[in-house]
């Protein structure tokens, strides 16, 4: 009875054995990568609400976005291209057309063009994720099988508009900040400008300043917030701009003079602002504006 029990057993496992290996080999066999020859300049999103397709170009060295040629963030378009560049196919899951089950339905996907030069390099209709984040189903180039590819092909291609626009609107060397003037529609204007060798922070002006004790760690802290500004949005076309800003920021650094203006604030959320390294009004949250919001006094004291 035992003999006959690890006999039976040993045969099992003799079955998995073979049956792993050919999942294993079958697998292997499945797996592809399809790569791109050319590189890619144009990448257009479709989605299947009836919304207009967004086209994303290459001009020169830049991504830009729309026909209004919105600067796009590099760094996340370079991944859309590159994911098209390069894509893991790891093998047919249906043939059969049920493509909602799939997310693949025209109402749901997502449909991704790639070409270059007008030539159209590849087309993928992007489904739903699968068991795992990192894998999804995809119909490729006009196929009609449905395949299982690696990576989240939503996360990458389900982005707007607003979302892919470079948010960077300025960045100047910290070191190389030297000045900073304000103009307030409700304070007295001053400057802050670095001088003396080593060069440190001192109230320019006004001239009544000339008994102030600056505290220089403050004045530092505040020039380097001008080094980079990021915008938290950008104002929708056609937003009313106020002529007169309540507060203007001119910083002088790294050869160039930057203008910065706080246009308006907007309830208890955020600002809108505007800058000449710019052309699109933007916003920041009312926590960051406020922290330029400064007069000289905020810097020291008056000494005697």
């Amino acid at each position: 009875m035992k003999t006959r029990k690890i006999i039976l057993l040993s045969a099992i496992v003799l079955l998995c054995g073979v049956y792993v290996l050919q999942i294993a080999l079958g697998g292997r066999d499945s797996v592809k990568i399809l790569k791109l020859a050319d590189k890619i300049d144009t990448i257009v999103i479709a989605t299947g609400t009836g919304s207009s397709p967004l086209t994303i170009s290459k001009d020169g060295d830049k991504w830009i976005l729309g026909d209004k040629k919105y600067p796009a963030d590099s760094s996340l378009v370079e991944g859309m291209a590159a994911a098209l560049g390069e894509i893991k196919t790891l093998g047919t899951v249906s043939g059969s057309g049920d493509y909602e089950r799939y997310g693949l339905n025209e109402e749901a996907r997502l449909t991704v063009t790639a070409s270059k030069g007008g030539k159209v390099l590849r087309t993928v209709a992007v489904g739903k994720n699968a068991s795992t984040a990192q894998q999804c189903y995809v119909l490729l180039d006009g196929g009609k099988s449905v395949q299982l590819v690696s990576g989240n092909f939503k996360e990458t291609f389900g982005k707007d508009l607003a979302t892919l626009r470079n948010r960077l609107v300025w960045s100047i060397p910290t070191e190389g900040i030297t000045r900073v003037d304000v103009a307030s529609s409700g304070t007295p204007a001053f400057a802050l400008a670095k001088a003396g060798t080593p060069a440190a922070w001192v109230v320019a002006s006004p001239d009544s300043a000339k008994n102030f004790a600056l505290d220089a760690d403050k004045a530092s802290a505040w020039a380097l917030l001008f080094a980079t500004v990021t915008a938290d949005s950008f104002a929708p076309d056609g937003t009313a701009v106020p002529e007169k800003p309540f507060e203007t920021f001119t910083v002088t650094g790294a050869g160039k003079t930057v203008t910065f203006n706080l246009l308006a604030k907007e309830g208890d959320a955020r600002y809108l602002c505007s800058s000449s390294e710019s052309p699109y009004p933007f916003y920041l949250s009312a926590a960051i504006g406020e922290k330029f919001v400064k007069t000289y006094k905020d810097f020291g004291k008056t000494v005697k």
